[in-house]
Formats: structure tokens, sequence, C-alpha cells
């Protein structure tokens, strides 16, 4: 099932909306009583109060037994979703590429796309369907009655209590970190100090790191099969945090969103020299990658 939507906000109401559509056909076929979302955890679509505070609508909507949404770490996941939508918009590209049809609007994509590949579902959803729907399911009341989650960039899951209220954690599986939320808001336990049991985390679960590699040195790390270079940002005894750096034309940049995160010792494949700098644009060359990649 995909949506598609001339809508170009794309903002925590669209994303509201769609979960109540989602939810309508989904449980008007079937039964269903637990729902689990997966998703990455951009704060303007999907992790953010507004959204969190909505889920709690949907829950008792639907008559659910468990809703669960799990957030993916930053820049670390694509699901199923994005290559199914990816698909889709390539199908209807390639079919007005090759002039074999014309979409001039919302309703000729629909049809091209459910024309290339029958068994995806490809539902229509207008700018003006959005607003309607948002009105029905009261969603500026709801947004302007929720309450703010603290810590929430560091929250990767959350789940609707039967009470009402929702509970989130920093790792699906790990001891609650963060109390309940409710009419209230999020409380955290007294002298709780996040940054600091994360730090901790990292560290107990990580395998040893060499004593040679120190805060801002340049290192290799190997994530999903592929290798990049970056810059240490901070030392654990059993891992490090890296700065990484992303592949570009002629050699190697500092992409505009950083991307940090925490490598076990096993993916950091070794300690390299300052990259060269090779123009005046923010390129850089890795020697020591230049036989494993093409310039």
């Amino acid at each position: 099932m995909v949506f598609v939507s001339d809508d170009l906000d794309n903002d925590k109401t669209s994303v509201c909306v769609y979960m109540h559509k989602v939810l309508v056909k989904l449980t008007t076929e079937n039964a269903i009583k637990k729902v689990d979302i997966f998703s990455d955890g951009p704060s303007s679509q999907f992790k953010n109060q507004y959204v969190f505070n909505y889920l709690p609508s949907l829950y008792e909507q639907y008559n659910l037994d468990c809703l669960n949404w799990k957030f993916f770490a930053t820049s670390h996941r694509k699901g199923a979703v994005d290559g199914i939508g990816g698909a889709v918009k390539r199908n209807v590209w390639m079919e007005t590429l090759s002039r074999q049809e014309v979409v001039i609007s919302l309703e000729d994509f629909c049809q091209v796309a459910m024309k290339k590949d029958g068994k995806v579902e490809v539902i229509a959803v207008s700018a003006e369907e959005i607003e309607t729907c948002a009105d029905e399911i009261a969603l500026d009341d709801i947004f302007a009655a929720s309450t703010s989650v603290d810590s929430i960039k560091k929250m990767h899951y959350v789940t609707v209590l039967a009470n009402g209220k929702i509970k989130c954690k920093e790792f699906t599986n790990k001891v609650d970190i963060q109390g309940e939320a409710g009419a209230s808001g999020m409380t955290e336990p007294d002298g709780s100090d996040l940054d600091e049991w994360y730090d901790k985390e990292c560290e107990k679960h990580a395998p040893q790191v060499s004593n040679e590699i120190n805060e801002e040195d340049f290192v290799i790390c190997r994530y999903e099969g592929e290798l990049f270079p970056g810059q240490v940002t901070k030392v654990y005894s059993m891992g490090a945090r890296v700065k990484a750096m992303e592949k570009c034309a002629g050699g190697w940049r500092w992409p505009k969103q950083v991307d940090e995160i925490d490598y076990l010792a096993q993916d950091i494949v070794q300690k390299i020299e300052f990259p060269e700098p090779i123009n005046n644009w923010g390129t850089f060359k890795v020697k020591e990658l230049e036989s494993r990649w093409e310039y």
C-alpha cells in the first residue's frame, strides 16, 4: 500500500492523516489488534511531541491492544517502505521518460503506477483531503493539548499504555529510562543523566578498542560492508564515536548533515593520516582508500 499526495508540506499533519487512513483500511479489512510502526526519526515528521501525543487517540479509536513505534538509529537504515515507494516512483518516471505515458496530475500518477504494478495498491490523497481529514480527527486540538517529551531525540521506542499515556525508551529492549507521559508531560527518574547512561551502555556492549586511537585521530570504519574515513570524536574503553565523511566526485568531503555514530572496535579498520585537501571546495583525498574506490 502506497499513499501518493500533491501535498508538499509532508509534515506532522500529513503523517497523522496517513496513519489514520492506513488504520482505517487495515481494521476494516482485517481484525488488527497489534500495530508496530518502523521509521527513521526526522523531527519535522515523525519524532516530535505532536505525533507522540496523537498515538493514544489512534490506540483508542481503533480499539488496539498494542501500538508501538520503533525508530531506526540516525543514518542507519532504510526500510521496506523506502524500496516500495522508490519502485513506484521509478516505474512512473520510466514510463514518462519513454513517452509511454503523460503525467500531469495526482490521479495520472496513481493510474500509471497501478498499471505498471498491480500488486501494489496506490492511493491518492490530495492536499485538500489531508486538510479535511485533519479537521475530522481534530488534529489541531490534539496538537494544542500535546505535552513535551523530555530528551525526545534520544528516544528510539514509544508505546501506548492502556491508561492513554505513552512510555518512551532509548532502546526497545532496554530498561525504562523515562516515566509516562500524559496530560502532565513526560518525566525522568530523579537524578537521571541520559548522556552518561548512554556512554556507559556503549562501553558495556562494545569490544576493546586499541589504545593507539585517540580523539581527533582519523580512521577508516566499516559500515554495512563498505569503508568510510572519519574523525574520532570520542573514545570508549571498548568502542569509539566517529564523524564520517561521504564519497563525492574526486574524493571525500564532510556531509552537510553531520554523520556521527558509535562504532565497535571490529568495525574500526585502521588509523590513517589526515586526509589531504585537493581543492578549495572541501574535497579531500584519502590515500588509504584509493585502491578500494575509483574517483
